[in-house]
């Protein structure tokens, strides 16, 4: 048992399950980021659409009705124009403003033992505007 009683079987399980849980949460939100969503609904559409034309047709004949774009389904139909909005949608314009507080510097207590020059002192002479008081500062992005 290590020091805090768990075995290393069970710190190695707990870490290899925890490393493939987040790896698994990255690989679908990078899918998702990449537009996977709709190249995984097109394919069941296709299957759908091939499993249906199988019962009517000879197998060659359903996958040539399936990809020919001819008489697509209704989720194809979805698929299309979930993907043409997602393409003709104007990227998000940010209208936040940024607002940072600058305060003074702190001096911490040097121990006994130490010189007594304080950090105070050395903030002054490097950066005397750092210490002179409280500063805001208001940005906007993309501002000229």
């Amino acid at each position: 048992m290590g020091a805090c009683g768990a075995s290393p079987r069970r710190i190695f399980i707990h870490l290899f399950l925890n490393t493939r849980l987040a790896g698994t949460i990255a690989l679908v939100a990078a899918v998702h980021l990449l537009g996977g969503h709709w190249v995984v609904l097109q394919t069941v559409a296709w299957s759908g659409m091939f499993a249906a034309y199988t019962q009517d047709f000879s197998l060659g004949a359903a996958i040539g009705k399936t990809f020919d774009g001819g008489d697509p389904c209704s989720l194809c139909d979805a698929v299309k124009t979930g993907r043409d909005q997602e393409r003709d949608a104007p990227f998000a314009e940010s209208n936040t403003k940024l607002d940072a507080v600058l305060t003074k510097a702190v001096a911490l207590a040097s121990p006994a033992s130490a010189p007594s020059t304080s950090l105070g002192d050395v903030t002054k002479k490097k950066f005397p505007s750092a210490v002179s008081g409280p500063t805001r500062i208001s940005t906007t992005p993309f501002s000229s």
